[in-house]
């Protein structure tokens, strides 16, 4: 140690050290601090709190009984005689290890972690000079004008770095305990004196942040000697100097150079030399350290110039500082869309400032950035992606928690408990936000939903544990049959229009309004009065099956809705509406459907006869059509789910109308011609399977769609056409065909053939 002792002198030479002078001069020509006198942005301490508190008697005691030994030299070197020489406990040479080497993953936060004990340090006096009694030896000392700061230093030449902060520094036996031992903390004790002197502020308390002892040993990833001036506010207290290479021992001898506050000297390893560069560490602490409430000087030059501002009342921040802030934090020229600020302290205690971007390019992706974690003004991480679901990755901002804790989860967030709840806290406002908004202003809305729709809809099927399907649902927007075309309405509305007798909100998904107003199954339920949401999203066939239900009312396809209405009548099923109503008689219906599921028996569950089906002459029905919709999307319009068509997977319900033209001519054509009968059945179940869009691929109907209008013309297309003479021509051609049309049968109505 001898050696590191000689080291540390030398570097102490080098080092500017201020004096004690010089230092109550720091910051002079520095704006006053606006937080001066108040905790970390708490409410300012009362006079009747302040009688309150009074003097840790173990310092005192420590103080008084403390031994003053007189510094050797100008210089302040001590003699071997004063030189104290201490080991490591064997556990803290273990975990010395760990943290120097494997606690952190990026190198660069040993200077947030030593900006983050000095401004506990800071912290520390300000309270103690707000609550320590002046009727005793425990006074203050220092000037109590001093603006408090932290002053950083890189030496290049020498490959040093230093952080000196004037705030409540060290006694001897406090140097030894908070830095010769890591699992103790410096931080920890100040709070449990405070417990004990029957404290009841609960923010002053919350306001010392970090662990010193975890913290501070961060610098030995980066240096082969770290050493330590420290002198404590105390009156008459002695400096002292600790110095330690990390090996498993340090030293500590009085030092009379060292000023009120603590300086660390890092000496950096060789191929660390970029913490020794002005422009690197300037960044460094921009990155992490830029809303620390105390004056950060880097060789003189302030860094931390940007305001807190989620740390400021709401309502005093104006628009230009929203936009300000919002490009700093995102790193982003637009201006925010929306702007949300809130705080909360149950269940637990969170501020965030969040914006929502004015436009957003969901086409080419959005990368789950999370928000800007803080604890106390300190960042945690820059890109803290568990704190928000990653369905709104579109939102930007910052989260200041005070519950997360600063020790090891500053770098691994260990806490899960904790981050699940801000995850929930963050969500649910966020949520609740955008349903205010869209109240407010439903066309600014409406413009929000068309660039981050596909987020909302995320949402609702990737909802995590605890968050309301029926909450981020409400956020949805479609387009009405009660509206006009382009007008949006919601799940909440609907349910205010629905028909007495109504139980399901029913919605068709297609490519567009013009389809949707000609399809069967919307046709369907307009006959019922029944309102239908229109939807032009494929994705949302896939959203609103996983919805269900909202507001405890099932979520429906109006595929689905013919069956629910069929099994409801099923005894009316064929009975005219009118006298004038011309269809099959339920003898004739049912033997056409047994007919009907005979040739398409591998294709539908079941075949049934209805009369609510207007101009359609068949329909396919089934709950699982917009499932199976989805499903065809998502692969090749010509793939087979293992050489099984998807019809075959589907298996439908075929609804025959018994009162249509087509299928009253296919009741007398299947008894005369059942080829063509079968024929024709074909193509209207493919007809079908396109109308609800789960046909595999309608390039397959072509030969089936030629050989039909080859029975239709008279042609025979199974015979290919050859060259051959006129003679014979004329012969085969003399040879009468026999033409199948429609007025080769006939139907009367209600008339059993």
């Amino acid at each position: 140690m001898a050696s590191l002792r000689k080291a540390a002198l030398v570097l102490g030479r080098q080092a500017s050290r201020p004096s004690l002078s010089a230092s109550r001069r720091c910051l002079s020509s520095v704006r006053p601090n606006p937080l001066a006198g108040a905790l970390n942005g708490s409410p300012r301490v009362s006079k009747s709190y302040t009688r309150h508190v009074s003097t840790s008697r173990a310092l005192r005691q420590e103080q008084e009984t403390e031994t003053q030994t007189p510094a050797s030299g100008a210089s302040g070197e001590a003699s071997d005689a004063s030189v104290e020489r201490l080991q490591f406990q064997a556990e803290t040479r273990q975990l010395l290890d760990i943290v120097a080497k494997s606690l952190y993953s990026d190198k660069e936060v040993f200077i947030r972690e030593v900006i983050s004990n000095a401004s506990d340090a800071l912290e520390k006096l300000r309270h103690n000079r707000l609550t320590e009694t002046t009727d005793s030896t425990a006074v203050v000392s220092g000037d109590q004008g001093e603006e408090l700061c932290i002053r950083i230093s890189v030496d290049e030449a020498n490959n040093t770095f230093t952080i000196h902060d004037n705030g409540i520094g060290m006694l001897k036996q406090e140097l030894i305990d908070n830095l010769g031992t890591i699992a103790r903390s410096g931080s920890q004790a100040f709070l449990k004196d405070l417990k004990e002197k029957g404290e009841t502020s609960a923010k002053a308390a919350q306001s010392i942040i970090g662990q010193f002892g975890v913290g501070f040993y961060s610098t030995f990833m980066v240096g082969d000697l770290v050493t330590v001036y420290t002198r404590s506010y105390k009156p008459g207290s002695t400096g002292y100097r600790w110095i330690s290479d990390g090996s498993g021992s340090f030293e500590v001898s009085p030092d009379e150079s060292a000023s009120i506050g603590s300086k660390i000297v890092v000496s950096l390893k060789g191929d660390e030399k970029k913490f020794s560069t002005e422009s690197s560490v300037k960044d460094i602490i921009t990155k992490y350290s830029n809303f620390i409430s105390f004056p950060i000087y880097l060789n003189d030059t302030q860094i931390n110039t940007v305001q807190p501002l989620w740390m400021t009342e709401g309502k005093k921040i104006t628009e230009e500082e929203h936009k300000e802030f919002y490009q700093f934090i995102g790193q982003r020229s637009d201006t925010p869309r929306y702007s949300l600020h809130f705080s909360a302290d149950a269940p637990i205690m969170v501020r965030s400032l969040l914006y929502v971007p004015d436009s957003v390019n969901a086409m080419f992706g959005v990368q789950h950035e999370g928000l800007a974690l803080y604890n106390r003004r300190v960042l945690i991480q820059d890109k803290a992606r568990d704190v928000i679901p990653e369905w709104l990755r579109f939102v930007k901002g910052v989260v200041d928690c005070e519950d997360i804790p600063l020790n090891l989860s500053r770098e691994l967030l260990q806490d899960n408990a904790i981050i699940k709840k801000v995850r929930a806290t963050l969500t649910s406002r966020i949520v609740r936000f955008l349903q205010r908004e869209a109240k407010k202003d439903p066309e600014k809305y409406d413009q929000f939903f068309d660039q981050c729709g596909i987020f909302i809809r995320e949402g609702i099927i990737s909802q995590d544990p605890g968050e309301t399907k029926d909450e981020i649902a409400r956020l949805m927007r479609f387009e009405s049959s009660e509206k006009q075309h382009e007008q949006t309405t919601n799940l909440d509305e609907y349910v205010e229009r629905m028909q007495e007798g109504q139980k399901e909100i029913y919605y068709l998904c297609t490519t567009s309004r013009k389809l949707a107003e000609s399809s069967p199954y919307y046709l369907q339920l307009r006959n019922k009065g029944y309102e239908v949401l229109f939807s032009f999203d494929n994705a949302d066939d896939t959203i609103l099956s996983a919805l269900d239900s909202f507001k405890n009312m099932k979520v429906a396809s109006a595929e689905s809705f013919v069956d629910a209405g069929s099994d409801e009548k099923k005894d009316e099923e064929v009975v005219p509406s009118s006298s004038d109503d011309v269809r099959l008689t339920k003898e004739q219906a049912d033997k056409l459907c047994a007919f009907v599921k005979e040739v398409l028996a591998s294709k539908v569950e079941d075949v049934k006869a209805t009369g609510n089906m207007a101009e359609y002459p068949v329909v396919i029905t089934s709950s699982n059509i917009s499932a199976f919709r989805s499903m065809k999307r998502n692969f090749m319009a010509n793939q087979k789910f293992g050489n099984i068509p998807l019809a075959e997977l589907l298996r439908p319900t075929l609804q025959v109308n018994p009162s249509h033209p087509v299928i009253m001519r296919l009741n007398i054509t299947y008894q005369v011609d059942r080829p063509l009968a079968e024929l024709a059945l074909k193509q209207m179940f493919d007809n079908a399977l396109i109308a609800a869009g789960v046909h595999d691929d309608p390039r397959n109907m072509l030969p089936q769609l030629n050989e039909l209008i080859a029975q239709a013309i008279g042609a025979d297309i199974t015979k290919a056409a050859a060259p051959s003479d006129t003679s014979s021509t004329e012969e085969d051609s003399s040879e009468p065909v026999e033409e199948v049309t429609a007025e080769n049968v006939t139907v009367e109505s209600n008339k059993t053939q």
